[in-house]
């Protein structure tokens, strides 16, 4: 195993703890003004406690979107490339969802010429190239920003994640699963899970992608995972991978307005 990868295995152990007196403080904020609904209060704790803010707030929220060509996914490639060329062009419907919820996009190619091999016959990833995938998404993270919605785009990622997770209900090792089961997206939205905890940023989780890389860092620690929320909570109906987040912003910035 390279020693990249055991530098990130040793990450969850160093992640900050909780911020419990900014999410105190800013429900008891909450309770002086009046605001009794539970779904609020419970964003606003939310919020506070992994912004590290006893006023929480969504004025610079970014979505990161993770595009790779799985090899198992080889029919839907064309049309992928296609919709992903569009969205770095500034079009299409992703770049219209975050200009809607006044949230920054970041779309990174992972790939998208070169398909991973097939992972149901053998790895896409070495240890060392999935280090080097997690830092990659580690990039996706800068200081200043409220949220981070993480996804990864395409049917492959969806089917990649499902036998990530197959991999990890099975007992594999989650970090080398990261990539090897499920590629270099999977590995680099792990990778910006945790860069986001060590900044102060919550994460929400868009799609199944995203939520079976932080399945995979949960079962090697599962605080480190604490921070993250799954979008599709608070999208309003929306079920479309790369959008729900979009979505949910606006839920989560109203929530966050109410302690202003």
């Amino acid at each position: 195993m390279s020693s990249e990868l055991d530098e990130m295995r040793a990450l969850p152990s160093a992640l900050p703890d909780p911020d419990l007196e900014s999410a105190s403080a800013a429900l008891t904020a909450l309770a002086m003004k009046g605001v009794g609904d539970e779904e609020a209060r419970d964003l606003v704790g939310w919020l506070a406690t992994w912004q590290r803010r006893r006023k929480p707030r969504i004025v610079r929220p970014r979505v990161a979107l993770f595009a790779t060509a799985h090899g198992l996914a080889k029919d839907d490639l064309p049309y992928f490339r296609t919709e992903v060329r569009r969205a770095i062009a500034g079009e299409g419907a992703w770049v219209e969802e975050c200009a809607a919820a006044e949230a920054e996009l970041r779309l990174h190619e992972m790939s998208l010429n070169d398909p991973t091999p097939d992972i149901r016959v053998g790895d896409a990833l070495s240890p060392q190239a999935t280090a080097h995938a997690m830092l990659y998404g580690m990039i996706a993270v800068e200081p200043g920003l409220d949220l981070l919605v993480v996804s990864a785009l395409g049917e492959g990622a969806e089917d990649a994640s499902r036998v990530l997770d197959t991999a990890i209900a099975g007992g594999a090792d989650p970090m080398p699963a990261l990539g090897a089961r499920g590629g270099p997206d999977l590995a680099a939205v792990a990778g910006a899970i945790l860069a986001a905890r060590m900044a102060g940023t919550p994460v929400l989780l868009d799609g199944g992608g995203a939520r079976a890389a932080a399945n995979a860092l949960a079962k090697l620690d599962p605080r480190s995972v604490d921070h993250c929320r799954d979008a599709f909570l608070y999208a309003g109906g929306e079920a479309r991978t790369g959008r729900m987040g979009s979505r949910a912003i606006s839920a989560l910035r109203a929530a966050a307005s109410l302690v202003e």
